[in-house]
């Protein structure tokens, strides 16, 4: 809110809260922190709620699947008050990102830090299957903008788009032949010539991104019937032109005469 603290409501898996109309369901918001938190910016993972404080430094709280708490512990704990994430450069934090039960930060030195969930090489290291904290992406600098769509993590450097993780999510982003620290981001292809992105977006199994040309492209999963789209290919290994301005638009109804 405006006062920079974290409200939640909705089904309570964990029992952050009690109520006792309907058990582990918040049907109004409840607070999670103290007013004095300052939260700037926060990221849901299952159910693990991390974010940036006034000091630029993240914290998570709730559960410890994957070691999503960033405190280099991988048992499954609940943890009810915020701890603050280990592995992290001293550059400030300024971008907070999750899916499914991974998360990334972007910091001030334009580097990513990413923890959790690593099954599919989304944290970026090749070895483990989680990771219980941050991991420096050791391939991937002059980062502006992070998104993580499941189960794969995405970079904006430099007017590309870069992703690492599932191999399924657009190309062969998994190379499982190479035992190696870390799982090189690999970039997604298929802009016009001299186009760059300019900034991204993504669902639970695409990312898309907006253009300096002023169009946008998608790349991933489809949703399988391509409804996303507007085609029938199911896994897009380039970026695919969302609603391109060569196909005339339907007139507006302006109503009257």
């Amino acid at each position: 809110d405006s006062g920079r603290r974290i409200f939640c409501w909705g089904f309570d898996e964990m029992s952050f809260w009690i109520n006792f109309d309907s058990p582990n369901r918040g049907e109004s918001p409840h607070l999670m922190l103290p007013d004095e938190s300052g939260v700037k910016s926060l990221a849901i993972a299952g159910s693990t709620i991390c974010f940036i404080n006034a000091d630029d430094r993240v914290l998570c709280m709730g559960a410890d699947d994957y070691g999503k708490l960033g405190r280099n512990t991988i048992d499954g704990d609940f943890q009810s008050t915020p701890n603050f994430v280990q592995g992290l450069p001293d550059a400030a934090a300024l971008e907070i990102a999750a899916s499914n039960q991974t998360v990334c930060v972007r910091t001030a030195d334009q580097r990513l830090s990413c923890w959790g969930n690593n099954q599919w090489r989304q944290v970026g290291r090749f070895s483990r299957p989680a990771q219980s904290t941050a991991y420096l992406q050791p391939n991937l600098d002059q980062v502006t903008a992070l998104t993580m769509p499941y189960p794969a993590s995405c970079a904006l450097r430099l007017g590309r788009l870069y992703c690492w993780g599932v191999p399924t999510f657009g190309t062969d982003l998994w190379d499982t032949n190479v035992n190696r620290p870390g799982t090189p981001p690999v970039h997604m292809e298929g802009l016009p010539e001299g186009v760059q992105v300019q900034t991204i977006h993504s669902g639970s199994t695409w990312v898309c991104a907006r253009a300096s040309n002023h169009r946008s492209y998608c790349w991933g999963n489809a949703n399988d019937d391509g409804r996303l789209f507007g085609t029938d290919q199911d896994v897009y290994t380039t970026a695919v032109e969302l609603n391109p301005w060569s196909t005339p638009l339907p007139e507006p109804d302006l109503g009257g005469p």
